[in-house]
């Protein structure tokens, strides 16, 4: 392309040099006409014909001179044309490289993304083998471990049948034991009372015989009888106590028995637990498997995804590609044509510049100038000699070879349907920017609609929450009406400092000692003066018949302990169906305060009054939605009422709502103009009546218009902010829907 511009140029400026020479020609050409003319003395008969002669050939030098500068000016258009063709070319070649290298980029991200997605592949691949080794390793471990508890089932089995024998073999021997120690008891017994009665009769005999001292051999004899009948009571006494240890050693072999089947029995329950485990982790693992093949099978359709969109990309790009490989083909075919014609006018103008002569013509010749047909209506030249005829010839083919040297590089004037469309077009282009000034201010204009909108909702969500909570105050009482002849309020039991304390009703105190029945309100939470403590559901459950306490207060997960205010219900925020309640409607001090459903009849044990520390009767805090009077007000307002957008004040304005005759958006005060440069005296975003909305015309609805069917803030029976109808904020729960669930 550098090439192409240095050879366009070396063209240019030969054609410029060109030029330049025929204007030398030229007036090299006029300069003979006038030596020619220096030496013709008119004669009176023939005065006229020089004359002519010097008009026709200023008229031909003034028409060569217009020539030359119409070729001139054809020659610069034509060049500022090949600039901006030489421009365009070089900025579409340039749109065509940022649109390749941006094809490059895009084609490098892409197989960036195919490598890493390759990698990925590859890496969960790995997770894939590893699992499996693992799974396999799992499945090693569980068939090992189901091979050694079937062995210990086995030898566990094999223990119980031999326990069961031992258990039988040591049962009968423990049965002949005591049978055979029965029979020694007994034999035992029938010895000692054959014993006693060998005393007896001993002692009978010795009685009788004390005389007969002759029966020595007798007595002899049963004192032998009594040694034998000694030994024999040993000898059974000492089969008795082994018999009595073999017992012990039985006994203490089946206690042996006993603990070894225990802990078989616990190394049973342990291999079950185990063998539970390992397939549980079978299980686990097996899952992790079929999701890992799950998100195998969404990789790889997503590389697929991904190949056919490179793929797309690829063929939109060649598909692309070919249109301006063949429009370089075209421009690189027209500028060959070019530079051919500009090497052909070159010979041509060299062929010219030998052929014109350079020797100024003899003085007596006549020269006739040609005339053209440039712009002007063509002249008839009068006869002359065959040397002006020559001339003539000479002159014109000049201009020939200049036209001709000028035709490739210049186009002939603007034909009359291109200036007509170029007209359409401008014309076209000026509707299209007067669409587009048109739609970037309906652009403009929607978002200031949307700042306002935006602005409107978030005032009336700023007004739901301000609705929500009570207002912030230093102390207060929380009176209770259904003992209110007594004045009993809400305080904390025996003044407790601890979490988890019940809340109840007592009589109020007017000592020093009553900070444990004073309450501060912050955002929402009922803050004990003597505690610093907040009132809690008891364990969050937002039921009815739950235990209201003292807890400490929670920074998350607050909802039991946030509460509204309004109708003289004290409301939890998170369901206003729930409100604070005197337990079965108790009169007695010392009664519990739970959270129940509320009451629409019947509900003075749900109604609190709010009255601050060293004063009595109505409460001096403004609760949104009221409409009583009040010490405070709403946000800077100029006005001892309250609620947003009452009768006598809203944000400073003299009615309300948005843009009244002191304020608002386009309002009295600060301008004259309203409502997106209206001229309205009363407006905010709207008109009183005669305009409404965002500038139209429609006397129904607009903001902050005064008119009775709607508006924001405004003294209406049926809608706005701070009204005790049926609607708006300020009204009970039951009817207003949204409080509902």
């Amino acid at each position: 392309m550098a090439e192409n511009n240095t050879t366009e140029r070396a063209r240019a400026l030969r054609a410029e040099k060109q030029v330049e020479r025929l204007e030398r020609e030229l007036e090299l050409i006029k300069s003979r006409l006038k030596v020619s003319e220096m030496p013709i003395k008119p004669t009176a008969a023939g005065s006229n014909s020089p004359n002519m002669m010097i008009r026709e050939s200023d008229k031909a030098n003034f028409q060569l001179q217009e020539q030359v500068k119409d070729l001139k000016y054809q020659l610069k258009h034509q060049t500022a044309e090949y600039t901006k063709l030489q421009e365009t070319s070089t900025t579409k070649t340039n749109e065509y490289e940022e649109k390749l290298k941006r094809m490059r980029e895009i084609f490098g991200q892409a197989s960036k993304n195919i490598d890493s997605y390759r990698a990925s592949i590859a890496s969960k691949d790995i997770e894939i083998g590893k699992l499996k080794m693992e799974l396999e390793e799992c499945q090693q471990r569980e068939q090992s471990y189901k091979s050694t508890s079937e062995t210990q089932q086995l030898t566990i089995e094999k223990l119980n049948t031999e326990i069961t024998s031992t258990k039988t073999f040591y049962g009968t021997e423990i049965k002949q034991l005591e049978a055979k120690n029965r029979q020694v008891s007994i034999q035992f017994e029938q010895t000692k009372t054959n014993y006693e009665q060998y005393k007896k009769r001993a002692h009978i005999l010795l009685e009788k015989n004390k005389e007969k001292q002759s029966d020595t051999s007798r007595i002899n004899q049963l004192q032998e009888l009594v040694e034998q009948l000694q030994t024999q009571k040993t000898k059974y006494e000492h089969e008795q106590q082994e018999k009595a240890e073999q017992q012990l050693f039985l006994e203490h072999d089946l206690r042996k028995a006993i603990d070894q089947i225990n802990e078989l029995e616990s190394k049973q329950h342990i291999l079950v637990k185990n063998e539970t485990n390992f397939s549980a982790e079978k299980t686990a693992l097996e899952t992790k498997l079929q999701a890992m093949t799950k998100q195998f099978h969404q990789s790889s359709q997503q590389i697929i995804a991904l190949q056919s969109k490179y793929d797309d990309q690829m063929e939109s790009s060649t598909n692309s590609l070919e249109p301006l490989k063949l429009r370089l083909q075209e421009l690189q075919e027209t500028n060959d044509s070019l530079y051919q014609q500009l090497l052909i006018k070159d010979n041509e103008i060299e062929k010219l510049i030998i052929s014109t002569p350079t020797s100024p013509p003899p003085p007596d010749e006549i020269i006739e100038l040609p005339q053209q047909k440039i712009q002007q209506q063509p002249t008839k030249s009068t006869t002359t000699t065959p040397s002006s005829q020559s001339l003539s010839t000479t002159t014109s083919d000049v201009y020939a070879s200049m036209s001709s040297l000028l035709s490739p590089l210049v186009s002939r004037q603007i034909p009359d349907e291109r200036i007509g469309l170029e007209k359409q077009v401008q014309k076209l282009s000026e509707m299209l920017h007067e669409s587009q000034d048109k739609i970037t201010a309906l652009q403009t204009q929607e978002k200031v609609l949307k700042d306002e909108l935006r602005k409107i909702d978030a005032f009336e969500k700023r007004q739901d929450m301000n609705v929500e909570y009570l207002k912030n105050v230093l102390v207060k009482f929380l009176m209770s009406e259904n003992k209110q002849e007594n004045g009993s309020c809400v305080d904390v039991y025996m003044g407790e400092l601890t979490s988890d304390s019940n809340i109840i009703i007592w009589p109020q105190k007017t000592g020093e000692d009553k900070d444990n029945q004073l309450w501060r309100c912050e955002n929402g939470f009922l803050v004990n003066k003597k505690s610093g403590l907040v009132i809690d559901i008891r364990g969050g459950d937002l039921q009815s018949d739950t235990q209201i306490v003292q807890y400490e207060r929670k920074t998350t997960m607050a909802h039991n302990q946030r509460w509204g205010f309004r109708d003289g219900y004290v409301y939890c925020l998170a369901d206003p169906r729930l409100v604070l309640d005197i337990k079965g409607g108790s009169n007695k001090d010392g009664a519990k305060v739970i959270l129940y459903n509320r009451k629409d009849t019947d509900n003075r044990n749900q109604q609190w009054t709010l009255q601050t520390d060293g004063s009595s009767g109505q409460s001096a805090i403004p609760t949104y939605g009221n409409t009583s009077s009040s010490a405070t007000s709403g946000y800077g307002q100029e006005n001892k009422s309250s609620g947003y957008g009452n009768t006598s004040s809203s944000y400073g304005n003299t009615s309300s709502g948005y843009g009244n005759t002191s304020s608002g958006y386009g309002g009295q005060s600060h301008g004259a103009s309203s409502g997106y440069g209206q001229p309205n005296t009363n407006s905010g975003y709207g008109q009183q009546h005669t305009s409404s909305g965002y500038g139209q015309h429609n006397p129904s609805a607009g903001y902050g218009q005064n008119n009775p069917s709607a508006s924001y803030g405004q003294h209406n029976p049926s809608s706005g902010y701070g009204h005790s109808q049926p609607t708006g904020y300020g009204a009970p729960d039951d009817e207003n829907p949204q409080y509902r669930r």
